[in-house]
């Protein structure tokens, strides 16, 4: 089962003709590896709908199977659906991820980095991915809020634009 609802605005393009950008993007999965393949096609969608960076794009990507991932296969203890809700958000400055699931407590935040001066055989698997999230998003944040999990990544989207200044 995969909900998705999208939000938009009507701008006005130099011709005068309408159209609609999507700014946001809500989607709820239930905690089924099954449901990635839909996520990644909705990710694809916004993305191009919102003209975004390629970079940004590919940390998005790689965020949310690393994520998702971590969460279906090791976050529950019970063989339930529950479910797991994902936001992608675009305004003029970032792109704003956020995820929301009702698995056992996990704050990346705390996990300490892998040695990565060590060669693949010497490494103990995992945490690589939730290091390569702490180094390729500006800002993670994470909450544990009514027995959810609040994870919040955020990336700048100033593309070939430098940022404003006030």
């Amino acid at each position: 089962m995969i909900n998705i609802t999208y939000f938009f605005r009507l701008n006005k393009c130099l011709s005068g003709i309408d159209f609609f950008i999507m700014h946001e993007i809500n989607i709820k999965i239930k905690n089924d590896l099954s449901e990635l393949d839909k996520v990644f096609s909705k990710l694809q969608t916004f993305s191009d709908n919102n003209n975004l960076d390629k970079k940004i794009i590919f940390n998005l990507h790689l965020a949310l199977d690393d994520i998702l991932n971590n969460i279906i296969s090791y976050g529950y203890t019970d063989t339930k659906s529950h479910f797991i809700y994902i936001t992608i958000k675009n305004s003029k400055r970032s792109v704003r991820l956020s995820i929301k699931d009702d698995s056992q407590k996990w704050n990346l935040t705390k996990k300490s980095d892998p040695d990565i001066t060590k060669s693949i055989g010497e490494k103990k698997i995992g945490g690589l991915g939730i290091y390569l999230i702490k180094n390729l998003f500006d800002t993670v944040d994470y909450k544990r809020k009514n027995g959810k999990n609040l994870l919040s990544l955020e990336i700048n989207n100033y593309g070939n634009q430098k940022p404003e200044r006030n």
